[in-house]
This record gives structure tokens, C-alpha cells and sequence, in this order.
């Protein structure tokens, strides 16, 4: 069903949409864990993170990383140093996407595998390819654009240290 300006609007996006593109965006980031400007990039990871429960398009997935984040906090890595940071946000990460896809029937990811996958990603790329997908998703109501916003800025704020 189109709008008032009478373009077709696509389906509310899936998961298979827009998934692969948000933890290739996070785990490509926590690959590059310790800049020069340390102490606002933990700030910024904690909010990142924290936001991320926000703009996931599906209230299965939002209820889930709600209950994961409330488990276990990203606040600790605030006081973290540059390593014990990056390893953590690493390990965060990996356990929760390992948590989803034995939850889905997918196969482990392997931590030793994540460098490989994610340490050379072209973030702004696969930022361009997960914009319009969440784009649909704002305008069927399934995120706030504001939430989508906010996210988008530390993104950006976190890469701009890398």
C-alpha cells in the first residue's frame, strides 16, 4: 500500500535485511577499540550500545537485547583500558550474536574468525546499505526517527576516532 505521495512503500523489513548489515556495523567498530581519544570512545561505545535497543526494527529482537543489556551491562567497559576494552566489546559482541544465531539454527561464529571478518569492513558502506532498510522501517513505525538519529550520530562519532 503506497502513500500520499502515492509511491510503494516496500514490506516492514526482516531480520535477514537488516541483521547482517547492524552487527557487521558493531563488530567492524569493536575491531578498532582504542583511539587517542579514549575516554569519550568508551563514552560513546556505552552509548552506542545503549541506543542500539532503540532502533532494532523487530520487538522480538528489541525485547531480547533489552533483557541481554539489562544482564549484562556495557557500563564496565567506562573503566576499562584501551585492550581490556576492546576485547571486551568483542567478547559482548560475539556472545550475543553467537546467543541468536544457536537460537535461530545458524551455526557459532568463531571468535578467532572476527578480524578476518569484520577488521577491514567498509563501515560507511554498510552504513549506505542499512539506511534505507531502517528507513522503512521508520516510516512503518517500527523506530522512532529520532532513536534512529541519535544512533546514527554515535556510529558516526565512533568512526570518526577510527
Amino acid at each position: 500500500m503506497g502513500c500520499a505521495c502515492k509511491k510503494d512503500i516496500p514490506d516492514y523489513p526482516g531480520t535477514e535485511e537488516w541483521g547482517p548489515l547492524l552487527w557487521k556495523i558493531l563488530h567492524s567498530l569493536a575491531e578498532k577499540v582504542g583511539s587517542k581519544s579514549f575516554d569519550e570512545e568508551r563514552r560513546e561505545w556505552n552509548r552506542l550500545l545503549t541506543l542500539t535497543t532503540d532502533i532494532l526494527p523487530c520487538t522480538v529482537c528489541k525485547a531480547h537485547y533489552k533483557e541481554v543489556i539489562k544482564a549484562t551491562p556495557v557500563t564496565p567497559v567506562l573503566k576499562m583500558t584501551p585492550a581490556e576494552a576492546r576485547l571486551f566489546l568483542q567478547t559482548w559482541l560475539w556472545n550475543l550474536h553467537n546467543e541468536i544465531n544457536v537460537g535461530n539454527g545458524k551455526p557459532e561464529l568463531p571468535f578467532v574468525d572476527l578480524p578476518t571478518l569484520y577488521g577491514e569492513t567498509d563501515i560507511r558502506d554498510t552504513y549506505w546499505r542499512l539506511e534505507p532498510v531502517m528507513k522503512v522501517a521508520i516510516v512503518k513505525s517500527g523506530v522512532g526517527y529520532i532513536a534512529w538519529q541519535k544512533w546514527v550520530a554515535s556510529c558516526k562519532m565512533l568512526y570518526s576516532f577510527y
